[in-house]
């Protein structure tokens, strides 16, 4: 990510409806929200292996659930499902 997109990130996140977190959690879920978006399509990296892919993905969903609520964390691994 450049310079660009995270100053653009994080002036969503100071302009966005506070939800419970804090400016930090918000920048670390969103992070590993485009991550794993961008990991679970196979096209972005077509010479990892997918063992090394599911791995990855596993460590990152692991510490999204450490700091999304449970509700929240559902919604998210579904709404990953479906795409």
């Amino acid at each position: 990510m450049n310079s660009q997109s995270k100053l653009d990130l994080i002036t969503a996140i100071i302009d966005s409806d506070d939800d419970g977190y804090d400016l930090r959690e918000q920048i670390i879920i969103k992070e590993l929200k485009e991550v794993i978006g961008f990991l679970s399509d196979p096209k972005n990296d077509p010479f990892e292996t997918p063992d090394n892919i599911a791995m990855t993905l596993s460590s990152f969903y692991c510490v999204l659930s450490y700091y999304l609520t449970t509700p929240e964390y559902e919604a998210f691994v579904k709404g990953m499902r479906a795409k």
